[in-house]
């Protein structure tokens, strides 16, 4: 995996490894960012957090594009107005034996718990704990851990 050069993300120490993705606010990132997660997990030698990596980085993504892009799986290319078309990013980073996964886009408004957020109610059940952050350059960051003792 290469050194992300994003400044989406609270910036990490040199010796931390990362796997980074910024993607168009459409569906497909939701699949994308999972993905990412799950390949990671297993390249890091963490293959036992494949699954649940994989869930929880595919929930931050469903939030961020349904708040920012265009969730509809079924939209054409040709009904996008690239002017208007927002970008989402999705990080892996480890610490020990656990996975911290970044969501960000660029709603700045953090999440809410009330009412429950159906995405954050799965993430909130997969990860060790979860939280939000302003970003460093607009939007917000949503991230969780997962670890051995989640789910």
């Amino acid at each position: 995996m290469t050194t992300p050069v994003s400044d989406r993300f609270a910036p990490l120490p040199p010796a931390v490894r990362a796997a980074e993705l910024t993607l168009l606010a459409l569906h497909t990132a939701i699949t994308i960012g999972a993905q990412l997660a799950r390949i990671t997990a297993r390249r890091w030698d963490l293959p036992h957090l494949e699954h649940v990596a994989g869930q929880t980085a595919g929930h931050l993504l469903t939030r961020a594009v349904e708040g920012t892009g265009h969730p509809d799986p079924s939209l054409r290319y040709s009904d996008i107005d690239p002017a208007a078309l927002a970008v989402v990013g999705v990080r892996v980073h480890r610490r020990a034996d656990v996975l911290i996964i970044d969501g960000w886009d660029t709603d700045p408004v953090p999440p809410s718990t009330a009412p429950p957020d159906r995405h954050l109610s799965v993430v909130d059940a997969l990860a060790r704990r979860w939280g939000s952050y302003p970003a460093p350059r607009g939007g917000k960051v949503v991230w969780a851990e997962v670890g051995p003792t989640t789910a």
